[in-house]
């Protein structure tokens, strides 16, 4: 990646790679982007990938936390069932939240089975609450089954009221059983009405 100091864009598919790669491979990966210091667009599909959480910090602390140009971050770990509430701590407070020129993030977390309202308070208070540049916002909890009214809780009032800029939001808790009507009435009265410049929202949200 030395080569590579003036890349702008850059995007990187582990969906296939992740189980043909030893860790030591990955990390080298992750900690050659620290050499990408220009970068202002990220794109990273893990889906379906056997990602621990260490892989998380190694990827938070060896790459990320160095990309502070980026603007658009998009990171796919759909069907990551290995990721847990630590991982993605450890993926906000050593990464994210480093990041504050952010415009456009997108985080996709569906099936990701052992994350709970613990994890969604960790990407709030570790990583959202410092992105107060962020204009589009997509976050997707589908399939989530341990996430309940109080993540959703504490994403309205912990996090999206620090998110003033926003002008597009994308919610997905899709088949998330747990969460009910309080739950999206909280996300509406605590987060949602704060954001007075949203032109376009989307949400997606299963009630049971």
């Amino acid at each position: 990646f030395k080569c590579w100091k003036s890349l702008r864009d850059l995007s990187l598919d582990f969906a296939s790679l992740i189980k043909i790669i030893d860790e030591e491979e990955e990390y080298l990966c992750f900690k050659k982007l620290e050499y990408l210091t220009q970068l202002t667009s990220l794109h990273l599909n893990f889906d379906y990938s056997e990602i621990p959480d260490e892989r998380l910090m190694n990827l938070a602390s060896q790459g990320l936390k160095h990309l502070t140009q980026l603007t658009f971050l998009d990171l796919n770990f759909s069907d990551c069932w290995l990721v847990t509430d630590q991982g993605v701590k450890s993926l906000v407070s050593h990464g994210l939240k480093n990041l504050t020129k952010l415009i456009l993030l997108k985080l996709n977390f569906y099936r990701c089975e052992h994350l709970t309202d613990k994890g969604v308070k960790n990407l709030v208070f570790n990583g959202l609450k410092y992105l107060s540049q962020l204009t589009s916002l997509n976050l997707g909890f589908s399939s989530c089954n341990q996430i309940t009214d109080e993540g959703v809780n504490n994403l309205a009032f912990k996090g999206l009221q620090h998110l003033s800029q926003l002008t597009s939001l994308e919610l997905n808790f899709c088949s998330c059983e747990q969460i009910t009507n309080e739950g999206v009435k909280n996300l509406a009265s605590k987060g949602l009405k704060y954001l007075t410049q949203l032109t376009s929202l989307n949400l997606s949200i299963s009630i049971c």
